[in-house]
Formats: structure tokens, C-alpha cells, sequence
């Protein structure tokens, strides 16, 4: 394939790059007042426990209880997170402390480690010592939350089944298959057998939880289980459900969190972004025409490079000169990395044994490029050399090219499970097979690691996270924004949304509050249709590959929309301080129609609504409008729809708007 020599030659090889204990913006050191972390949106209050005991995050208690680490031996029954004495290293405060603590219970010296980092995340790391023949019954993490009114849940990454394979030295290598599923809380319980990654919150915070390896994991079928109560939803994490003998040192670990993750940066719902694998083509009156639509970043996709996924194009010259066109019509470029290695890369002999992931010997997919024609691309784990190589490769093209920042296709995501033992993944089981691992630790170091070399290199640099399927709370704390949406991307997705989809798009796309992160749509086709859900969702479409000369106007037709929309919101005084989503907006309408959702802007002196009817037929909406609540005064009101400028008459307290099936328009409603 590639006959370039290797440009970072071996310069990577065990870099530090972003390995510093510096705290980065938008984030506050860490501070340690007794037993209390301080961090930058609330409080770890431990109260002499190993875990904590209160969580208040954003103003408000995260935990009806303490968090407890249940061990049951026959009739006796410990809590561990109760440890004897306890011992805070301080020597990272700012950038992280922990916790360590140990406690006798039964049989069992109980070690309980707990690491709180500055964005919120907490690693702990339990340790069983058996003193003497020990037979453990049970073993569960167990969280007091709120009530779930209100509450949705994410769970993925939960295995149901596992499928064997034979790996390449001839051992049996046992694979998880994933799901992942996100659904309204109500009064049901949610629960699986095992599970990677689990959220559940509203839409202003929650609390999530991560595990990377069944390793010592001894469950039963819902062992892990989200089980509304009246007064409390207990998140329970069974560790071991069934009676086990401990005849030696048994270790976990594993992670949560309370989101969001970091702070919305101001005037995120300005930014508009387009995406290209034909950026050369544009000319300045395309340029131009993208910034008169609002574009104000731009991203280069795969094609940027000379290999699919690297840090380095031959047409360097080409490159640095885009960048300049853009910045001098004060728009931003980031170009695209994922986390997989071409086979044309000068690097791929000599270092895809040890960095690939070993349980899926051949996968990759084919990747053209301007320089090279096709190329195969496999993915790499993040506990290999890879980690190192790639950051090198992110701060190599942001000083080379004069970047703005980076688009991570998949990258911030471990979700194939690796059990390379060349780099230390993988395990033996007590079945005798080789059992695979997830790397969140790895991938969040890596991210983090990439996060902070965009930060040294531009203050206001860019981290765009395409997150799809789901978000992963280990690492999006280092997304400046995401996108999500790809797999919903087909229009069989669109036609039947029922309570678990619009879930899934409150838990996973749209981000803002919950997760800190602002998020997006991509766009590929059924515009409309995703218009229909993403409005009353207060999101965008992201949009790509437009070149007038080409005449393709679909995209064009996009970005006229969004410009249009955002006009709209602009002339209304509207924006993210007054937004009033469908399943909160109660004090100003009653929505009468079933199968339809409509959200609101409540503007200066116009009240914009998005009404979208779910349905494939055409449907007339009705809404009950809260008078008294929407500040238009008394008298009639005047009802348009300033997309199309079609008067709507005039209307009291009821509106009725016909819509067609899966689509969505938006009404301005003003005093008449």
C-alpha cells in the first residue's frame, strides 16, 4: 500500500502529551474540605463512608441515601462502604483526590479505593481479601436516587447472550452481544443481566454508572436493576448474585458519575455546522453562501487525509490554504480521526498486532482517500500503543495545519470489547475461554488526553464528538458538542416514535442540560421526518456535502431551513432561556391531540410553537392554550406560520392546525 516513511518516525513512543495534572477549562480545581469533595457544579459528601453519603449537584440532592456496597454472608449482612478509618491523598488535589478505607466484615477484609476526578467522574476499586473459608451469598452497589417521576433511563452495553469465536492462536474467545435501549421511567423496573453503562436522570442532571469487564462478576438474569419506589428509585449493581466460594483476592472496578459533565459554554445554540468530504471544491461564492446560512464551522471529513483516519495529508499546501479561506470569513475547520489504522499507513506493519483489537481478526472497512484510492481501515483499543500514537498524530495536525479542532468519528466509544493480550486485554475465565473487556478507562484517558492537546493549542479549540448510539459519560465530558442520530437515519425509524424513541432522543441527543454538552442531528435523508423530532426537541440537523455546482440541493435546502428557522427565533426574542420542551411546558398549553408532541419558545411579544404530528396520516393538532401564562394579554391572538407565511386567523384559547404525517410547523402566535 503506502510507501511514505512514517512522519512522526518514532517520536510518539510513549509521549505525554495531555498526561498533565493541569485542570482545563471549562472546569474548577478540586477542593477537599474534610470529608467533602468540592467540585465545579456541587459537592461529594462522603461522611466518613467510602462512598458518598450525599451527592448535591447543580443545587439540588442527586442520592435519597447513602450509596452502599451490600456484602451478605448467610444472615449477616455488611455495608462496606462503612469502612473503620479512612485515609484522603492529597497530593493531586485540584486535579484529583482519593479515598482509600478498609473494613472487616465476617470473614472478609474488605479494601475500598475512590478516586474522585475534577469533572465529576469517580472510579472505585473494591478489593475481597478472604480470611478463611468464605461463602459469599451476595454482593451489590447500591444507589438511593430520587423518585422517578419525570425519569428516563439509558442502559447499553447490557449483554444478553454471548457468542464464541476462535481467535488466531486457536483459543475460544467469548464475545458479548450489545443492546442498548432507553426508556421513560414510570413505574416500572428496568433491569438486565449484566451491564457496561447505565444513566438515568431528567433533563436537567442524572447519575450514571460504568463497568468495563465481567471478570470475578458473578450475576443472575436482572441483577442490575432501576426499580421506582414511592419515596426512592433504587439503581441496584449486582456483583455477585449467586452463593460463591472466595478461595482467593477478588478485585472490581468501576465507575459513575453525576451529570452534566461540564458547563454549556455560552452561546452554543449560535454555532451551525457543515461537514464535507469535498471541501477543496468550494469556491469563495460557496464559502460565502455557507456563511450567510450561519455556517460557522466546518468540518473536513475522512477525505482530508492521505490514509483513512491519520494525522497527515500530502496535500498539506491545499489544506493550509482552506484554512486560511475560512478563517478569514471567521469560520472554524476540524478534521476528522477516528479510531481506526488504514493499512496504507507507513505505521500499520509494524504496530497493528499489538495495538488492533484482537476479537475481530479482519473487520475493517474500505476507505478511499485523494492520494492513495482505497485503503482498509481496522480498529484499535486504546490500552495499546495506539492511545500514544494517535494523540501524537491529533497534536501533530493541530500545529501543522492550523487547526480549530478535531471531529472523533466513534472514537470517545470502546464498544467492541478487545482481548488483545499483546497489550494486556482479556482475561481467562473460570470456564476455561479467553473472555473479552471493554477499555473505558483507556478511552477516557485517551479523549481527555486529545481534549487538552486541542486546548494547548487553541484556548477556544473544538472536540466534536459523533457519539452514536449513545452517549458514554466516562469521556463526553471532553466533547465540546456531539452528534448523534445516525442509526435513526432511516425512515422506518420516523414513521411509529412511541414512548421508548422520544425517550431515547431526550436521554441520548439531546444533551444539553443533562449531559452539558450541545448536540446534534446528522443528516443524511427523511429530512422531514427528522425535523419532526428534532424541533420539538430544540435540536438541528447537521449538514454536509453541498456544492452548488454539482446542483445538489438537498443539503442547500437544509441549510436555507435551519437559517430560516433560526431567523424566525432570532426576530422572537427566542432562545435556550425561554424553551419549554413537550414534557414540561404544562403551565402554558394542553396538548389534545394523541400521537403529536408540541414544545414552545416563549419570545418578547411572540410565542413560537413546534407542533409535530407523529402520525403518518395528516392530523389536525389541537391545543389548549394557558392564557394567563403566556403574557399575550386578553384579546384574540394572531396565529401564522412564518415559514411558509401562511395566516392561521385568529383564535382564543384553543388552536387547531392541521399538519401532515411526520412532519412539523412551527406557529407564531402574537396578540392580534
Amino acid at each position: 500500500m503506502g510507501t511514505e516513511e512514517s512522519i512522526l518516525g518514532e517520536s510518539w513512543i510513549g509521549n505525554r502529551l495531555g498526561l498533565d495534572d493541569n485542570v482545563p477549562d471549562p472546569w474548577a480545581p478540586l477542593a477537599l474540605h474534610g470529608d467533602r469533595v468540592a467540585l465545579w457544579n456541587g459537592v461529594y459528601d462522603f461522611g466518613g463512608r467510602a462512598l458518598p453519603g450525599r451527592i448535591r449537584w447543580r443545587g439540588e440532592e442527586q442520592l435519597a441515601g447513602p450509596m452502599r456496597l451490600r456484602l451478605r454472608q448467610g444472615s449477616e449482612v455488611f455495608d462496606l462502604a462503612q469502612v473503620g478509618r479512612t485515609h484522603w491523598d492529597r497530593s493531586l488535589t485540584g486535579h484529583r483526590v482519593t479515598l482509600s478505607g478498609e473494613t472487616h466484615a465476617g470473614t472478609v477484609l474488605a479494601r475500598v479505593s475512590c478516586r474522585v476526578e475534577y469533572d465529576g467522574m469517580i472510579r472505585v476499586d473494591l478489593t475481597l481479601l478472604p480470611l478463611a473459608d468464605t461463602l459469599v451469598d451476595e454482593l451489590a452497589l447500591e444507589v438511593p436516587l430520587p423518585a422517578a417521576e419525570g425519569r428516563y433511563a439509558v442502559i447499553v452495553g447490557a449483554a444478553q447472550e454471548y457468542r464464541t469465536y476462535q481467535s488466531e492462536d486457536g483459543t475460544d474467545v467469548a464475545i458479548p452481544l450489545l443492546d442498548a435501549r432507553a426508556e421513560a421511567l414510570g413505574d416500572r423496573t428496568l433491569a438486565t443481566s449484566f451491564c457496561s453503562t447505565l444513566w438515568q436522570g431528567d433533563d436537567r442532571s442524572g447519575f450514571g454508572f460504568f463497568n468495563e469487564t465481567r471478570k470475578d462478576w458473578r450475576t443472575v438474569a436482572d441483577s442490575a436493576r432501576i426499580q421506582p419506589g414511592d419515596e426512592q428509585t433504587l439503581l441496584r449493581i449486582g456483583i455477585i448474585d449467586e452463593p460463591t466460594k472466595l478461595d482467593r483476592m477478588a478485585h472490581w472496578s468501576f465507575g459513575f458519575q453525576s451529570t452534566p459533565a461540564r458547563p454549556l459554554e455560552e452561546g452554543w445554540e449560535r454555532h451551525q455546522h457543515f461537514h464535507s468530504s469535498d471541501l477543496y471544491d468550494l469556491t469563495d461564492a460557496d464559502l460565502d453562501q455557507l456563511k450567510e446560512y450561519g455556517v460557522d464551522i466546518v468540518t473536513f471529513h475522512s477525505e482530508w487525509t492521505s490514509y483513512h483516519g491519520y494525522y497527515h495529508t500530502e496535500t498539506g499546501d491545499a489544506l493550509k490554504q482552506f484554512v486560511k479561506r475560512l478563517h478569514d470569513r471567521g469560520m472554524k475547520i476540524l478534521v476528522y480521526f477516528s479510531k481506526e489504522f488504514s493499512n496504507a499507513a507507513p505505521e500499520f506493519a509494524t504496530w497493528y498486532g499489538v495495538m488492533k483489537w484482537a476479537q475481530r481478526p479482519g473487520a475493517g472497512g474500505y476507505y478511499s482517500s485523494r492520494t492513495h484510492g482505497k485503503s482498509q481501515a481496522f480498529q484499535c483499543c486504546a490500552a495499546s500503543p495506539w492511545q500514544d500514537y494517535w494523540v501524537a498524530g491529533i497534536d501533530y495536525a493541530m500545529r501543522e495545519y492550523g487547526l480549530d479542532g478535531i471531529y472523533l468519528d466513534g472514537a470517545n466509544s470502546p464498544w467492541h470489547p478487545c482481548d488483545n493480550a499483546a497489550h494486556g486485554c482479556g482475561y481467562a475465565g473460570p470456564d476455561g475461554k479467553r473472555h473479552t473487556n471493554y477499555t473505558f478507562w483507556e478511552t477516557r484517558a485517551m479523549i481527555e488526553r486529545a481534549y487538552k492537546v486541542v486546548k494547548s493549542h487553541r484556548s477556544d479549540g473544538l472536540v466534536k464528538m459523533h457519539c452514536n448510539p449513545g452517549a458514554l459519560m466516562a469521556t463526553l465530558s471532553f466533547a465540546t458538542s456531539a452528534i448523534g442520530g445516525e442509526s435513526e437515519n432511516q425512515a422506518k425509524h420516523f414513521g411509529y416514535p412511541d414512548v421508548a424513541s422520544l425517550a431515547k432522543i431526550r436521554a441520548i441527543n439531546i444533551g444539553m442540560e443533562q449531559w452539558g454538552v450541545p448536540n446534534e442531528f446528522i443528516f443524511y435523508r427523511e429530512r422531514e421526518q427528522i425535523r419532526c423530532l428534532m424541533l420539538p426537541h430544540g435540536i438541528f440537523h447537521t449538514v454536509g456535502n453541498y456544492i452548488p455546482s454539482r446542483k445538489e440541493d438537498t443539503s442547500l435546502a437544509a441549510l436555507k431551513e435551519i437559517a430560516a428557522v433560526k431567523a424566525i427565533q432570532r426576530s422572537a426574542g427566542a432562545d435556550y432561556s425561554n424553551w419549554h420542551p413537550y414534557w414540561r411546558n404544562s403551565e402554558y398549553l394542553a396538548n389534545l391531540t394523541p400521537e403529536s408532541v408540541v414544545s414552545l419558545h416563549l419570545g418578547r411579544e411572540k410565542v413560537l410553537l413546534y407542533v409535530s404530528n407523529l402520525r403518518e396520516e395528516e392530523a389536525t393538532v389541537r391545543v389548549r392554550l394557558r392564557r394567563d401564562r403566556l403574557g399575550l394579554g386578553l384579546g384574540p391572538l394572531h396565529a401564522v406560520d412564518p415559514e411558509a407565511g401562511e395566516e392561521l386567523g385568529r383564535l382564543q384559547d384553543t388552536l387547531s392546525v392541521p399538519v401532515p404525517g411526520r412532519r412539523c410547523r412551527i406557529v407564531a402566535l402574537s396578540a392580534a
